[in-house]
């Protein structure tokens, strides 16, 4: 009885989660999109945010489009543990190759440039330009401020970029292998 129990519960996350793979993995792919304009104007060094205000929606909007994959994950092997051994067997190994390949570029620029994050938040307090460093306000002119929030931007649009890459490449593709571990 309580095996039926179970096979019906696993059925009711099981059908969403599928349900929902494609239509995530196009939201992904937009969010891949509008997050590598990010990037490039911050590496032109522009600062995207009065551009498009919302920018920090990208930031957001992973949160529900990973834990989409993780979850398909999970339906995948049929709800047993996952391993990260078998989670790699469910991308096919050229995803694999180009994931490696952004996250090398992602640590390379979290390393070089969360440096001169250290600065403090970029604040605008009546028409004033500030940064505000764990209480301190110091002020600064608005060249030095939006110079300071592309850098920002870069560090956290190249994250964004690798996740929103993973969740578009794994959604729609991620299958268990033919004959491969199903534990």
């Amino acid at each position: 009885m309580t095996e039926a129990l179970e096979t019906r519960q696993q059925a009711l996350v099981s059908r969403p989660v599928l349900d929902l793979r494609w239509p995530a993995a196009i939201v992904a792919l937009v969010g891949l999109l509008l997050s590598a304009w990010v990037h490039i104007e911050s590496v032109r060094g522009i600062d995207a945010e009065p551009q498009w205000p919302s920018v920090w929606t990208l930031h957001y909007a992973l949160f529900p489009i990973v834990a989409l994959a993780m979850l398909a994950a999970v339906v995948e092997t049929e709800h047993k543990r996952l391993s990260f051994r078998v989670f790699l067997t469910f991308v096919p190994v050229p995803a694999w190759i180009v994931l490696a390949a952004v996250l090398v570029y992602v640590l390379a620029t979290f390393l070089i440039f969360t440096p001169l994050t250290g600065a403090g938040d970029p604040v605008i307090v009546d028409g004033r330009f500030f940064f505000n460093d764990h209480g301190i306000m110091r002020e600064v002119s608005e060249d030095q401020f939006h110079i300071q929030r592309s850098i920002s931007l870069r560090v956290y649009s190249s994250v964004w970029i690798y996740l929103y890459l993973f969740s578009a490449i794994y959604l729609p593709t991620a299958r268990r292998p033919q004959g491969g571990p199903k534990t």
